[in-house]
C-alpha cells in the first residue's frame, strides 16, 4: 500500500498535477515502469527496488557468515542450515519475515562456481551454466544420486575425467560440463550471481533481473522493438519533443476521442474541422493538418502512413527515411499538436504556413546550441603498436574464438621492437570472449616467467580485464580464478604490468590467436615468426619507429 501511494507522488508529478487539480494518466503504470528500450518511461518501481535491496541483505548475511548480525540470525532461526535454505519459522520477526521474501528471488539468480567440487550435488545443485536452469537434468546413472561434483574430477590432472562423463551423461551434457574451467582444486565451491560480471550481487543488478521479470509478466505489447525505441531515443531532439514522440508512438496524446471516452461530457470532435478525432486524425486526415503537411513538401509522408496505426507508422518512417529527415518530420509533429492545443484551449491560430517554417527554425537552432555545447577536439588513442622501455619486454596477447574452443595467440618483442617468440595455444570449450581474453593475459605470463623476462609489459586490447585487474579477488565468478593466477605471475616475474591497447595496435596477437594450432599444446616459434606474421611485424616496426 505504501508503496502505490507513494508511485501514485511520482506519476501525479509526470502527467503535471499541481496542488489538488487531477490530471488524467494516459498510459498505465506497468508502461511507465518498463525500460525506454522496452517501450517504457524507465520510472523505477519502489516495490521491486525494495525487493533489490533486501536482497543484497541477504546475500551479506550469506557472504560474510562471521559477522555478529550473521551469528543472531543463525542462532535463533536456521541453526543447521545456511540461510539460502532456512524457513520462516515460528514467530519470525519483520526483518527476518521481509529476508525470507525474497529468498526465493536470490536463490533463483545463483548458480554455483565449481572449485573443488565437494560441496555441490551432480544431481540437484545449480551448476551446469549451458543448460536450462543451470541444473543437470538426465537421470542419475552410474554414480549415486547423492553423488558430488568432485566425483567427475580427475584430481591428479586437475581436469574432467572424460570416462566417468560419458559413461553417466548424454553426450550434449559432455560437451556442456566440459565447457566448465578448472584450474585450482584447493578453491572452495561458490554461489555466485548469474546476472553480474564478478558474480556479486547488487542492487543495480538485481532489480534488473526483477523488471526482466516485471516486463515479460505485464506489458507483452512493449516488447518487441527495442531496436525503434533505442533509435528514437537516441535521436539529437530537445528531451521534451522525445518525450512527445514516446506519447505519440505509444498513442498516449489527449485526443477527442481519448477524452471523450474518459469524461463523455467532454467533446470529443476536432477543433479545426469538427470530425471524430483520434490521434490518426489529428495528425494526418484532419483537413488543416494534412494542408501543413503539404506545405513542407513532405506529403510522402501519407504514403508511408496507409490505415496503419501511430507505432507501425513511425516503423514505416524509419526504415524509410535518413534519420535527418526523421528529425524534422517528429519536430513538425510536435508543433502540429502546439498549435492544435494552443487553438483549442486559447483561442490562438498561427497562419498555416508559418508552422512548418517555424518547426524547421526551431530545430535548426537546437542543433547549433548543441554543436556549440558538446564541439570540443576528439582526444588522440594511440593506434599503433609502440616500443616498450629500454630492458623491458612486450607481450601482446589476444583470443579468437569459435564454436569448438579458444585460440589464445601471444607475440613478445624486445625495446628495439626485435621479435622474440610468437606463440599459440588452442583451450577446448571456451566461448566466453573476456574469458578467454583473460586466458591469453595469463598464457602470456607463463611464457615471459618460462623464458625469464623480467618485469614484462602484457597487452590486451579486452578493457574488462584490465579494469578487473585493479581488485581481482572481488571477482567469484571463473574469470576471477584466472585473473588472480594473473596478479600472481606478474609478481613472479618481478613486477610485470598489464595495460589496455587498441585492437589496431595489437593486430599481430590477433594473427596468432587465429593460427592453426594442436589442442592444449603450446606452439612457439622462436627468433624467427611465421610466416603470416611477418608483413604485421614489419608494419609495426615501421609505425613504432614514427611514434
Amino acid at each position: 500500500m505504501v508503496f502505490l501511494m507513494r508511485y501514485s507522488l511520482i506519476t501525479r508529478f509526470w502527467w503535471g498535477q499541481r496542488g489538488e487539480e487531477r490530471k488524467t494518466p494516459w498510459v498505465a503504470r506497468e508502461s511507465l515502469i518498463c525500460t525506454k528500450e522496452q517501450g517504457g518511461m524507465g520510472f523505477r518501481d519502489l516495490k521491486g527496488f525494495n525487493i533489490a535491496l533486501l536482497a543484497r541483505q541477504l546475500w551479506h548475511l550469506h557472504q560474510r557468515p562471521e559477522s555478529l548480525v550473521s551469528r543472531i540470525m543463525k542462532a535463533k532461526y536456521h541453526k543447521n542450515v545456511n540461510i539460502l535454505e532456512a524457513r520462516i519459522g515460528y514467530r519470525p520477526s519483520y526483518v527476518w519475515r521481509s529476508l525470507m521474501g525474497v529468498q526465493e528471488f536470490l536463490v533463483d539468480g545463483l548458480r554455483w562456481k565449481i572449485g573443488h567440487g565437494s560441496a555441490v550435488r551432480i544431481w540437484g545443485d545449480r551448476w551446469l551454466p549451458s543448460t536450462p536452469n543451470n541444473i543437470v537434468y538426465s537421470p542419475p546413472m552410474g554414480l549415486p544420486v547423492d553423488s558430488v561434483v568432485r566425483e567427475l574430477i580427475d584430481e591428479e590432472e586437475e581436469k574432467w575425467d572424460e570416462t566417468i562423463l560419458e559413461s553417466c551423461f548424454p553426450s550434449d551434457m559432455v560437451d556442456a560440463i566440459k565447457q566448465i574451467l578448472l584450474r585450482n582444486s584447493t578453491e572452495q565451491d561458490r554461489l555466485i550471481w548469474m546476472d553480474n560480471d564478478d558474480g556479486n550481487y547488487t542492487a543495480k543488478s538485481g532489480y534488473q533481473v526483477w523488471l526482466r521479470r516485471f516486463q515479460e509478466q505485464h506489458d507483452p505489447r512493449s516488447v518487441g522493438d527495442p531496436a525503434l525505441w533505442k533509435l528514437l531515443w537516441s535521436l539529437n531532439l530537445p528531451p521534451k519533443i522525445k518525450v512527445f514522440m514516446w506519447r505519440f508512438t505509444r498513442e498516449a496524446l489527449a485526443s477527442g476521442e481519448r477524452v471523450n471516452k474518459r469524461n463523455p461530457e467532454r467533446s470529443g470532435a476536432c477543433p479545426f474541422c469538427d470530425q471524430h478525432e483520434t490521434q490518426s486524425h489529428a495528425f494526418f486526415e484532419c483537413s488543416w493538418a494534412s494542408r501543413i503537411w503539404r506545405s513542407t513538401g513532405v506529403a510522402r509522408c501519407f504514403e508511408l502512413r496507409g490505415d496503419s496505426n501511430c507505432m507501425d507508422w513511425v516503423r514505416n518512417v524509419v526504415k524509410t527515411v535518413p534519420v535527418s529527415e526523421l528529425e524534422e518530420w517528429i519536430v513538425l509533429l510536435w508543433a502540429l499538436w502546439r498549435e492544435r492545443n494552443a487553438h483549442l484551449f486559447n483561442g490562438k491560430k498561427m497562419e498555416e504556413c508559418d508552422i512548418g517554417p517555424r518547426a524547421q527554425l526551431y530545430l535548426e537552432e537546437y542543433r547549433y546550441q548543441q554543436e556549440e555545447r558538446f564541439h570540443s577536439p576528439t582526444p588522440q588513442v594511440n593506434q599503433t603498436w609502440a616500443r616498450p622501455p629500454a630492458g623491458r619486454v612486450k607481450l601482446n596477447t589476444d583470443v579468437g574464438l569459435d564454436y569448438t574452443g579458444a585460440g589464445l595467440g601471444v607475440v613478445a618483442r624486445d625495446h628495439n621492437g626485435a621479435f622474440i617468440l610468437a606463440a599459440v595455444k588452442r583451450i577446448k570449450g571456451v566461448r566466453d570472449p573476456t574469458l578467454g581474453e583473460a586466458m591469453a593475459v595469463e598464457f602470456g605470463f607463463q611464457l615471459a616467467r618460462q623464458h625469464q623476462m623480467a618485469s614484462p609489459i602484457v597487452e590486451t586490447d579486452c578493457q574488462v580485464v584490465v579494469n578487473r585487474m585493479a581488485a581481482p579477488e572481488r571477482v567469484q565468478t571463473e574469470l576471477g580464478t584466472i585473473l588472480r593466477n594473473i596478479k600472481r605471475l606478474a609478481t613472479e616475474t618481478g613486477g610485470g604490468q598489464v595495460q589496455h591497447v587498441s585492437r589496431k595496435a595489437n593486430e599481430a596477437a590477433h594473427i596468432m590467436a587465429h593460427t592453426k594450432a594442436r589442442w592444449d599444446i603450446a606452439d612457439v616459434w622462436f627468433d624467427r615468426p611465421p610466416l603470416n606474421l611477418l608483413d604485421q611485424l614489419a608494419s609495426d616496426d615501421v609505425t613504432s619507429l614514427s611514434s
